[in-house]
């Protein structure tokens, strides 16, 4: 079912899987309406019965990138004015996507760098394909951004580097560094996130958002008795739920598991 639809960005929900694909040839690179699109799709797809949602990008297929960062020509003869207008929605943005209440898969293929990295860095699990490439050139092409994201994935140091050299690193550099969570063959990324959103999905739709909820306070949350008395609370909220009793149910009528030797 298609929740949203824009000119360059599409909203679909079909058994609790949201997919959220970004189409703006011949790059997919991001200027402020595809930025309003995803935003707008994000918020269309977390009033839905979706449990999980996957980012991906269309025309992998023919060589185009996951996301090809800023459109560059948004950036000629931008004023004062139009560049706080534009600062000030993309603060926003970010937050709301740093918000978002539901799980969240980037299936990638190919390039992401810059913006089309910073979304990417914004889903919780990112699977990645051989073909995929990952910068962050920002400061190459008059512009910053992406360091603290990019910090809380790969370590300061290796974050360092990237933002001040703007070099790009490979799938595998990505997956050992942690900055993708899986690495599967080219042209299987989406199928892969689709398998591990199934699986997301077959848990409690309160729970889900829940733990997700867990996650985003924990992170932010410096001091660890304090993340931990959070993580309680959420727990007695969720243990108030019927999809919680049924889970505990549900776990005493499973086949009784093989004692491990």
């Amino acid at each position: 079912m298609a929740v949203f639809e824009g000119e360059f960005v599409t909203g679909i929900c079909e058994d609790a899987i949201g997919v959220i694909t970004v189409d703006r040839p011949p790059v997919n690179a991001y200027d402020l309406a595809t930025h309003r699109e995803i935003h707008e799709a994000f918020h269309a797809l977390a009033e839905t019965d979706a449990r999980c949602v996957i980012m991906q990008a269309a025309g992998w297929e023919d060589g185009r990138p996951f996301g090809a960062g800023s459109d560059i020509k948004e950036f000629v003869g931008l004023t004062p004015e139009k560049s706080l207008e534009r600062a000030a929605f993309l603060r926003e943005y970010m937050a709301g996507m740093n918000a978002f209440p539901l799980p969240a898969i980037a299936a990638i293929e190919r390039l992401a760098v810059g913006s089309g990295l910073g979304w990417a860095m914004r889903a919780d699990i990112r699977v990645v394909s051989e073909t995929a490439r990952f910068a962050m050139p920002e400061i190459t092409v008059g512009a910053l951004g992406g360091g603290k994201m990019l910090m809380r994935h790969i370590g300061v140091g290796k974050a360092r580097e990237l933002i001040y050299t703007g070099d790009e690193i490979d799938a595998a550099e990505a997956y050992r560094l942690g900055l993708a969570q899986h690495l599967v063959a080219p042209g299987k990324a989406l199928e892969r996130s689709r398998e591990l959103a199934a699986r997301i999905a077959r848990n409690s739709p309160v729970g889900l958002r829940l733990a997700k909820q867990q996650m985003i306070i924990g992170e932010r949350t410096l001091d660890l008795d304090e993340a931990y008395r959070i993580e309680t609370e959420l727990t007695a909220q969720f243990r108030q739920s019927r999809d919680a009793a049924d889970a505990a149910r549900g776990f005493f009528d499973r086949p009784r598991r093989e004692s491990r030797r």
